[in-house]
């Protein structure tokens, strides 16, 4: 008989154990999104009742349900009050301050350094360029960006909007058709600034898979900036149980108002503040750290996050309402189209 080397049996297993980590570490879709934090179940796997993931709830981001599609609202995902302050703001003292330029400019006999003159003119267009971009942005993306779960037809249509990077452009908006037979649900995670504070925020990413593999050919984003994974994971259930059952054992929610509206804008990051009926649904919401937190920070940097209320306001008044094509809404039966 053959012995078999001093810890071999060990290093076996040490191998085994490292294989078992590295899966429960990396995602099962391929290739693996950047944001990748966790992979979620299959759209067929069952909901276990007794589990708290498996709760279906969407909270405040339902447009519409009937008994075959139902509309998942991405509004709270949109933020364009910020870049749109910035981008206006900054423009104003640019436009300032060409005079100065120029005469500065003039002044330094770019002549004689003919290439830092260059660098610096380029640099300039450059930062024109992006508040153009930052300005587009803000009034161009249209107020919602749905998607639409259709159950009888078994497909899933988001509403997206392709910004570029040149500004001049013409920025198309597209609508997204995944098979639901082949969908796969992830959480992304990206840690850094938000637009309200520092700090990690988690998003729910929706991937199309070539039949009968893992290999990814198209991911939307349905929800981003959300504090805390435990939404994503009911939202998710939700999905789930429309795309099998449909409505009947889903509890029902009253959709969100969508209308611009000044007072909304502006108490975006006060939501503390806001004693109507939509406040209270805003902060039953919210997770507590998250809204103590943000009205903590949102005190002392009022004079900042006010005015970005009111950017936001007239970003959203200036913005488009999307509308599904007459195809998609015949062939789903949506009867809310205006």
């Amino acid at each position: 008989m053959s012995e078999e080397p001093l810890g071999g049996g060990l290093a076996e297993k040490g191998c085994q154990q490292q294989v078992i980590e590295m899966q429960e570490t990396g995602s099962k879709l391929q290739p693996q999104s950047p944001y990748w934090y966790e992979d979620l179940p299959g759209p067929t796997v069952p909901l276990k009742s007794s589990d708290k993931k498996d709760q279906p709830n969407l909270a405040l981001d339902l447009n519409y349900v009937n008994e075959d599609v139902f509309e998942l609202s991405r509004a709270s995902s949109i933020q364009r009050g910020f870049g749109l302050m910035f981008g206006v703001g900054v423009s104003i003292a640019f436009v300032a301050m060409l005079p100065f330029i120029g005469q500065m400019y003039q002044e330094g006999h770019p002549e004689e350094s003919p290439v830092i003159a260059s660098v610096l003119a380029l640099m300039l267009l450059g930062l024109a360029i992006l508040l153009l971009h930052l300005i587009k942005r803000g009034v161009r993306t249209p107020r919602d960006l749905p998607v639409l779960f259709d159950r009888k037809n078994q497909k899933v249509f988001a509403f997206e909007y392709l910004p570029k990077a040149n500004p001049f452009a013409k920025w198309k908006t597209v609508i997204k058709e995944l098979d639901w037979s082949r969908v796969e649900a992830e959480i992304g995670k990206i840690a850094g600034y938000t637009g309200k504070t520092y700090s990690v925020r988690y998003g729910l990413i929706l991937a199309q898979c070539e039949a009968n593999t893992t290999k990814v050919q198209d991911r939307i984003i349905v929800k981003s900036q959300v504090a805390t994974p435990l939404v994503l994971h009911q939202m998710w259930a939700y999905i789930r149980c429309f795309m099998s059952e449909g409505p009947k054992n889903l509890r029902g929610i009253r959709p969100f108002p969508r209308d611009v509206s000044f007072r909304r804008c502006l108490l975006e990051f006060y939501p503390l503040f806001d004693r109507t009926e939509e406040g209270a649904r805003l902060r039953a919401n919210m997770h507590v750290v998250e809204l103590v937190l943000l009205t903590a920070v949102g005190i002392p940097l009022f004079w900042l996050f006010l005015p970005a209320g009111v950017f936001e306001y007239v970003g959203q008044r200036l913005a488009s309402e999307p509308t599904w094509p007459a195809e998609i809404v015949s062939q789903a039966g949506l009867m809310h189209q205006d």
